[in-house]
């Protein structure tokens, strides 16, 4: 079974502060006969908006690009960990699931609700650091979340991003299962 975890790309759909806005522009026209119209939508976003990846290069400078991460370390089984009702994931909410032979999860959090408030959330759930340091000591290849970013908001060094793109990598999904 494939599920599809991508948010769905909108004008209103919310963005990080300092990256472009969503804009979709209507594009149609005329085919070349006349008989039809030819519907297209110009798309202009930035990289780092809706479901995601950060490749390590993202935070680590000769880190690799996307373009250098394996199509097998995206693709494949998923364990999707619920964790709700906290303000960031510490390595106590983990310990307590069985992640034995787990190579990729996603984390569904509070996050997922606030795909639709049209204005960035600032109290997004993210990972501790020494939540990402646990599943980096458990060789996890993948992490997703359901929002923009892994880390806290406003963090000043990313050590989750770094701790995770030196091990793990790290991506913002939206969860949909």
């Amino acid at each position: 079974m494939i599920y599809d975890v991508s948010v769905p790309i909108l004008d209103t759909m919310p963005v990080w502060p300092s990256d472009p806005q969503v804009k979709l522009t209507p594009k149609p026209h005329s085919s070349r006969d006349k008989s039809h119209i030819v519907r297209v939508t110009g798309i202009e976003i930035g990289s780092h908006t809706g479901t995601h990846i950060d490749a390590p290069y993202h935070m680590i400078e000769d880190g690799r690009r996307l373009n250098q991460i394996p199509l097998q370390t995206l693709i494949g089984p998923v364990v999707v960990l619920e964790i709700p009702g906290v303000r960031s994931i510490k390595s106590s909410d983990l310990e307590k699931f069985n992640l034995s032979g787990v190579q990729r999860i996603l984390f569904k959090t509070d996050n997922s609700q606030h795909w639709n408030d049209s204005k960035f959330y600032e109290e997004f759930v993210y990972l501790e650091p020494e939540a990402a340091e646990f599943l980096v000591e458990r060789d996890i290849k993948l992490v997703g979340i359901d929002y923009l970013s892994i880390d806290k908001f406003e963090s000043e060094s990313h050590p989750t991003r770094i701790l995770s793109c030196s091990g793990v990598m790290s991506s913002s999904l939206r969860d949909s299962i």
